[in-house]
């Protein structure tokens, strides 16, 4: 879960006005390069934009995630008030809604200082203070999210105990500018996927694991699509080369 000081669990007695302007669903993501994926959106995000892991830090775990641009604080597929994809992250289709774990429960948290929060839009709850099916959508989406989270979190624990994670250099080449080096992120290491035992590769497969593995590798022909959306902005990238071990 995103953690801010602005969620508030979501309560119809302190909620029941509340409304979500629709009119700009996805402008929040502007300024976000990068979003966790969950294992169940992997397929189809993959034939849209590459997919790594995000290398842990103090804070996080290490994440599969979705890469949305070539620099921090900007979204190459978000142009023009416009998304620029056939596929869009999950995480992002939540936004102003997260999820809060209680036990056994998922809650629903709602960014309550988000532009889109107001009084006027996608009501929450109805005149009997249930959900109405807005709502209802949301929190399905979160269900999703949260189920395909955690399923990612799996996914990354097995890879890293099968040592198939390599890390990842990204170099950015723009016209008359110095090389740009992007590193903190990992990909699939083939030399070690094709050393893997046949019982290895078999409980790969039978977790649906394997798939999620030629996705990856797949995705990052997706670079060259990040340097084409890049042809839209003020700082055009002319090539990308991949490294990794």
């Amino acid at each position: 879960m995103t953690t801010s000081t602005t969620y508030e669990l979501l309560d119809p007695d302190f909620h029941q006005n509340l409304c979500i302007d629709n009119t700009q669903p996805l402008k929040h993501a502007a300024d976000i390069s990068l979003t966790s994926a969950g294992l169940n959106e992997v397929a189809v995000l993959a034939s849209c934009m590459p997919v790594v892991v995000v290398e842990a830090t103090s804070r996080t775990p290490a994440l599969l995630s979705a890469v949305m641009s070539l620099g921090q604080h900007s979204n190459l597929f978000y142009q023009n008030q416009k998304w620029a994809g056939h596929a869009i992250p999950l995480s992002l289709q939540c936004a102003p809604f997260n999820y809060a774990r209680q036990d056994d429960q998922l809650l629903t948290v709602l960014d309550i200082q988000n532009m889109r929060v107001g009084s006027t839009g996608e009501a929450l709850y109805g005149r009997d203070r249930s959900p109405t099916p807005y709502l209802k959508q949301m929190q399905q989406r979160l269900r999703h999210l949260f189920e395909g989270q955690q399923q990612a979190l799996q996914f990354v624990d097995t890879l890293k105990s099968l040592n198939l994670l390599a890390a990842l250099t990204i170099d950015i080449h723009r016209t008359g500018n110095p090389v740009e080096t992007v590193t903190g992120c990992a990909t699939i290491n083939e030399a070690r996927l094709a050393e893997l035992s046949v019982s290895n590769l078999q409980r790969l497969h039978q977790s649906g694991f394997l798939m999620v593995i030629h996705s990856m590798l797949v995705s990052l022909q997706q670079y060259n699509r990040l340097v084409q959306l890049s042809h839209n902005t003020p700082y055009p990238i002319a090539t990308v080369s991949l490294r990794s071990g």
